[in-house]
């Protein structure tokens, strides 16, 4: 996003979407959405600690490069949680796994996608 323009990149998920590679809907306030969940969601993975492995290669939020970005929709993708059988692979099983690693509902583990009703602001 850093490198393009917010109309240059709008330009290039329409022409992906004109080749036929699927149905992509997405409005500049979306784009901004997205980034700043993620960034939340680096956030969350580097308090934890649950994770070693991606301590070194992820920024905070605040300072979350693309290369932090990039790496981080990468580990996703290519994720496994093996605690839950079948095993789920991607970020679901990301998710799931950091929920089990927390808790689960037994200590009221959070989220790692979105907040809990328990835990929003009121």
């Amino acid at each position: 996003m850093r490198r393009l323009s917010l109309k240059l990149l709008l330009d290039y998920l329409t022409d992906l979407e004109t080749q036929g590679d699927g149905y992509i809907d997405l409005c500049s306030s979306r784009i901004f959405g997205f980034k700043g969940l993620i960034g939340e969601v680096i956030t969350k993975l580097l308090i934890s600690g649950y994770y070693p492995e991606l301590t070194s290669r992820l920024q905070p939020s605040r300072d979350a490069g693309d290369g932090s970005v990039k790496f981080f929709l990468g580990y996703c993708r290519e994720f496994e949680c093996s605690q839950v059988t079948p095993p789920i692979r991607g970020p679901c099983g990301l998710s799931v796994d950091f929920y089990l690693r927390g808790g689960s509902y037994r200590r009221n583990s959070y989220f790692l996608f979105g907040t809990p009703s328990q835990f929003r602001g009121r």
